[in-house]
């Protein structure tokens, strides 16, 4: 009875400590929020994973240490992190409300967030007042986490290409980021696909993904080496 005892004491102390490392582990990555609609999410084939799949490889073999944060999963068995923040359907004040009333980012504590927002504006015909809403959505996850850097895109185009109003929102987007200061920069999205990258009317197929991803991962190097140097000092 005593030797149970010890060994089921011991095994308990080897679960505590690997539990233990896994999480140091965990603690010593960068923590990435791909924070969006469906283009986030990856449909229509979520189980790819969208341009995570892609991207999740490239910084790998750049020796980046990173994991994707979020409340939803998609890519699951294909990514080693599948969680992200993308939500299907929904526009750029349904994912504010979702932050405010959700605790999205405050449970995640991402270091970077990947935000391509938008697209459901438009296709919904609620673009009214896009610009003020992409501002007051900057400023609500900067001042969730003051310590993180946003990315935001100039989104990708429906497949038959940018309306009017779309273009007018992307080239508004890099004015915007800068008035929100050094934490939030730009990635240009909106003329990396070709018609023949699409699955359907909105959203990339595994390819048109990739080619998000590799567009990503330039964006996102400059930022990650900003974040070393400041933990350096």
């Amino acid at each position: 009875m005593k030797q149970k005892i010890v060994e089921a004491m011991f095994a308990m102390v080897v679960v505590f400590v690997m539990g233990t490392a896994a999480r140091a582990v965990d603690e010593s990555a960068v923590r990435i929020m791909p924070l969006g609609d469906s283009i986030t999410f990856g449909t229509p084939n979520p189980s790819y994973g969208g341009y995570r799949n892609l991207l999740e490889k490239l910084l790998a073999q750049e020796g980046s240490k990173v994991e994707f944060v979020g409340s939803q999963e998609s890519g699951v068995g294909v990514l080693r992190y599948p969680a992200n923040e993308g939500h299907p359907g929904w526009t750029i004040n349904r994912i504010k409300n979702g932050i405010d009333k959700q605790g999205w980012l405050e449970r995640a504590q991402p270091d970077i967030v990947l935000l391509h927002i938008g697209t459901n504006n438009f296709r919904l015909h609620q673009a009214q007042s896009v610009d003020t809403d992409l501002s007051a959505l900057l400023d609500d996850i900067l001042e969730r986490l003051p310590r993180a850097n946003v990315i935001v895109a100039q989104i990708i185009p429906f497949r038959n290409g940018l309306g009017r109003l779309q273009r007018v929102y992307d080239a508004a987007i890099p004015e915007i980021a800068a008035s929100k200061g050094r934490r939030v920069s730009v990635v240009n999205l909106s003329n990396v696909l070709s018609p023949g990258d699409y699955a359907d009317m909105f959203h990339p197929s595994s390819d048109g993904y990739d080619k998000m991803a590799r567009v990503w991962a330039r964006a996102i190097r400059p930022v990650m080496n900003r974040r070393t140097r400041v933990s350096d000092l």
